[in-house]
């Protein structure tokens, strides 16, 4: 059958489910297929230029023309030896593709020849200025015109180089990230200064020239030195009429004297928030942040300037957090003073759809103080059903490092998080308070306002398992992820034994050096199984092959040099990945062999990416199993991972290159070697998820 014989509406169907490579294959087979699929157009397309996806690093140009989120990624360098032998291509992860051609220097031509095929423009930059030899003629070339989005990803650069690059682009870019060190000074005149959205994670480049000559919509600054005299010269800019578009300004890293409340009421002769003027929460533009996420203003300091235009300051010291905001609208909702509304609304008189929506709509710390105000609100809000609902506790979201519980109930992104510690001194006069029984308990509260919603303290010590087993409750929900540093951990045993860690399905241990002692006391105290563990951490000590991880579903190592042969033979789950393995081939041949010679029914893969050349021989893997190329009348080109094992359906592994052997009892194996350093071996439970 011709494809293009078939209606419109079945071809086009069956093109835009392609994966990107095919699309590109197809598109050389005649000038007509070339035309046909130029009139198609593909939903759901990402095109960006990224330094950070090849090794050695470089510019990467990477496609999404479809809804599986395949890409198609075409490195601007010739293929690595290792790749030059491997079939009409060398595939990326699993499910995509990398595509080198034998013509050097042509990289921006095949990047205009995909462009002007799906009727695409590039969209974003990702790079490392340092790994792009020419600065200039990289970002003068005409695909550049239309990038809406730039983050600079280098450790370091130099105030040279960033000029470079900004005196090259012809266009202002609308958002602006930067993650690097910047050496030398700056100049004030760099474009970026003009976007609309503005992040930069190390400040201290950012002088009070540059804040002067800023003119942008939103901007984010961390880790900045900037003193008092620079962010009141920057306000006062601002309201003598200039950076009309300015709506927010967030300055994180500021020094105490920088955070000085009353030197700005003095200065702009602030006033506390007026409930007849503005509205309690700063609502986003939907083009600034599209999840509409409110930011509670109400302890903020206001003033106007002479055109009405109303100014909010707001200071976030357990931050050393200054925050600006530009009230161009100060009602987001219906004001119902409007209507002399004469008696109060009760909530629960609504109906209940309209109740419900509400509630469900509040950010977490609302629904919390909601539940206390009595028994009957505490009872309504466990009959609900919360959308979106997100749990951990982790240990990387408070300075000091600390156990924290975090829960989001709703599409807002605003979560509530729950330190297992006092209140700091600094913060004991900060933020609202509130009271609430637990268990029969009084609690008092004090709840502090930060970007990502809200920290809650309570005065009861070492109550932290309490409030978070009653907001699980609240929610009719359960926790289900940990990311620990076990280092900051003071009772392993404890923490891991109580009642709500029995539901956990996900572990990230994230020390950077942990002993095999507290590994072990950590994980062979966990009551039920848990299906995914993901170890970071260098281990310390010699770990016990009979601990419960290797009997984790997937199990994931992101440094190995402390595994062992008994480890790796010891696994006993379905999916094992380990990143840059230390062991020798012989040791890889092994756990083949141990699978092949046994009768375990429920391993699906073992992972590996950064692998020693060592372990590359494709002939030797040949040799000791017999393995033959993939034959379709035995098996599907591509592996689909089953839903219970990823959460998230029609993952699939392209295994066309693999090779196959059969084992005793008739199941199949892949052995696949990539020449992106990855070897995968995958065994297939089920060859054919639809009848040959």
């Amino acid at each position: 059958m011709k494809l293009f014989n078939l209606p419109y509406l079945a071809y086009s169907q069956i093109i835009t489910s392609m994966n990107p490579i095919e699309v590109l294959s197809l598109s050389f087979c005649s000038k007509r297929t070339r035309n046909i699929i130029k009139q198609i157009r593909f939903p759901d397309s990402l095109t960006r230029i990224s330094t950070l996806e090849h090794d050695p690093k470089g510019p990467v140009f990477q496609l999404i023309v479809n809804t599986t989120k395949q890409i198609i990624s075409i490195p601007f360098q010739p293929a690595p030896r290792r790749a030059r032998s491997e079939g009409r291509r060398s595939i990326g992860p699993d499910d995509d593709s990398i595509l080198y051609t034998s013509n050097m220097n042509s990289g921006f031509k095949i990047t205009d020849y995909f462009f002007n095929l799906v009727r695409g423009t590039l969209y974003e930059l990702m790079l490392d200025l340092n790994v792009i030899s020419d600065l200039k003629g990289f970002m003068s070339e005409p695909c550049m015109k239309s990038v809406q989005k730039i983050e600079i990803v280098s450790d370091t650069l130099t105030s040279e180089q960033l000029s470079v690059f900004f005196n090259s682009l012809e266009v202002t870019v609308p958002e602006f990230q930067m993650r690097s060190k910047v050496e030398g000074p700056m100049d004030p005149n760099l474009s970026f200064l003009q976007t609309d959205k503005l992040f930069l994670n190390y400040g201290e480049c950012v002088k009070r020239e540059h804040l002067l000559r800023m003119d942008v919509n939103y901007m984010v600054v961390f880790r900045s030195n900037l003193g008092i005299e620079s962010i009141i010269q920057f306000i006062k800019q601002w309201r003598d009429g200039n950076n009309m578009r300015l709506t927010v300004a967030k300055i994180q890293g500021l020094s105490e004297e920088a955070l000085n409340r009353d030197r700005f009421i003095s200065e702009f002769n602030a006033k506390p928030w007026d409930p007849s003027k503005r509205d309690k929460c700063y609502t986003y533009d939907k083009d600034i942040l599209p999840n509409d996420t409110p930011e509670d203003c109400s302890d903020g300091i206001d003033f106007e300037r002479h055109d009405g235009l109303l100014a909010t300051i707001r200071f976030i010291p357990s931050l050393r957090e200054f925050l600006f905001f530009v009230w161009h609208q100060r009602r987001h909702s219906v004001d119902l003073s409007i209507f002399e509304v004469s008696n109060t609304m009760k909530l629960f008189n609504l109906p209940y759809l309209a109740y419900s929506r509400i509630i469900t709509s509040l950010c977490p710390i609302e629904v919390i103080s909601l539940s206390f105000c009595s028994k009957k609100s505490r009872n309504i809000i466990k009959q609900l059903r919360f959308p979106d609902s997100r749990k951990r506790i982790t240990t990387e979201e408070h300075d000091p490092k600390v156990q924290m519980f975090q829960l989001a109930v709703n599409t807002t992104k605003q979560y509530i998080s729950i330190p297992f510690q006092p209140s700091p001194r600094w913060d004991q006069s900060e933020g609202r308070r509130f009271t609430g029984i637990i268990d029969g308990v009084k609690y008092y509260f004090r709840s502090i306002e930060v970007v990502t919603g809200t920290v809650l303290f309570s005065n009861i010590p070492k109550s932290y398992f309490k409030i978070v087993r009653y907001m699980l409750d609240l929610v009719r929900s359960n926790l289900p992820f940990l990311e620990l540093d076990l280092n900051v951990i003071d009772d392993l045993k404890g923490f891991i034994t109580e009642p709500c860690m029995k539901s956990v399905s996900v572990i990230d241990i994230i020390s950077e050096t942990v002993t095999a002692e507290k590994l072990s006391i950590f994980f062979n105290n966990i009551e039920n199984p848990v299906k995914n563990v993901h170890i970071h951490s260098k281990v310390e000590g010699q770990v016990s092959t009979s601990m419960n991880i290797f009997q984790t579903e997937i199990l994931v190592f992101y440094e190995s040099s402390w595994i062992t042969r008994e480890h790796l033979l010891g696994f006993n789950g379905k999916i094992l990945c380990i990143i840059n393995p230390t062991f020798n081939i012989e040791l890889i041949i092994d756990f083949i062999k141990q699978w092949r010679n046994g009768n375990n029914t429920k391993f699906v893969a073992l992972k590996m990416s950064e692998v020693p050349q060592e372990v590359m021989n494709r002939d030797r893997f040949i040799s000791e199993f017999n393995a033959k190329p993939w034959d379709p009348t035995k098996r599907e080109k591509c592996y689909i991972y089953e839903k219970e094992i990823t959460d998230v359906q029609n993952i699939v592994a392209d295994l066309s290159d693999g090779l196959d052997f059969e084992r005793d009892d008739g199941l199949l194996a892949t052995i696949r070697i990539r020449p992106s350093g990855r070897f995968q071996f995958f065994v297939w439970h089920k060859r054919f998820t639809v009848p040959a």
